[in-house]
């Protein structure tokens, strides 16, 4: 499979991500949420982002993989599928996803809110390179054909020969 269709996927699956987090930062400065923020401890902060952002990207992305592709993959055609060729099930996608986006997220955002917070130390220098190093080991296997999240799951992204009909 060209490396490039899967790099633009992605980079269309993030574009989306970001969407999202720019309405909600918008609606939340429109609602005085600048003056909400500066008062959030880093764990709070940290529930909030899950709540408002990872959760609901993670769940209409894995929704949108267990159909076949997420928005990305389907524009660049795209397929998510078992390895034997199947269907993916809703708890394979949510979990593949869980691993491939909400993890690095997560472990990123423990990190930018201890920052934030002026609190750094070991738990936000570990989180930042956890995050860091999830992304390494992802991109390493995208490199060599299967991400550990694939192999995890069981699962594998092909060219979509049904999308040239």
């Amino acid at each position: 499979m060209q490396l490039w269709r899967r790099g633009a996927a992605t980079a269309v699956d993030y574009a989306l991500v970001g969407a999202w987090a720019l309405l909600l930062a918008t609606l939340s400065v429109g609602l005085g949420g600048g003056r909400l923020f500066a008062q959030l401890s880093p764990v709070e902060g940290q529930l909030l982002g899950l709540a408002t952002l990872t959760v609901p990207m993670t769940l209409g992305i894995a929704a949108a993989e267990a159909r076949g592709g997420s928005p990305g993959k389907r524009l660049l055609r795209l397929r998510l599928e078992t390895q034997g060729g199947g269907r993916v099930s809703f708890g394979t996608s949510l979990l593949r996803t869980a691993a491939k986006m909400a993890l690095p997220w997560e472990l990123a955002h423990v990190g930018v809110w201890q920052f934030a917070a002026g609190e750094g130390g070991t738990l936000a220098f570990a989180a930042t390179a956890a995050a860091y190093a999830t992304i390494a080991v992802t991109a390493i296997g995208v490199l060599h054909g299967l991400p550990w999240y694939d192999r995890l799951c069981r699962t594998r992204v092909r060219i979509d020969r049904t999308a040239d009909d």
